[in-house]
């Protein structure tokens, strides 16, 4: 299973649902707040940038197994 364990924040890097009827509501605040929109979508860019980048999961994974954490 993947997951993200750090770092990663609801109302920061994503909204959170419960059901179908939350999902809509969350998506409809994200057409409609722009600045929500786009402070999340460079909150996720850093996420990625800091955490994600193929080379870096790479790194991790070997020095997890190298016991280098």
């Amino acid at each position: 299973q993947n997951e993200i364990t750090f770092g990663y924040t609801d109302g920061k890097n994503y909204l959170s649902c419960t059901d179908a009827s939350s999902c809509v509501n969350a998506v409809q605040l994200l057409f409609d707040n722009t600045a929500l929109r786009q402070r999340m979508m460079q909150e996720n860019y850093l996420y990625y940038q800091q955490y994600l980048q193929p080379e870096l999961v790479m790194k991790n994974i070997i020095d997890a197994m190298l016991g280098n954490v």
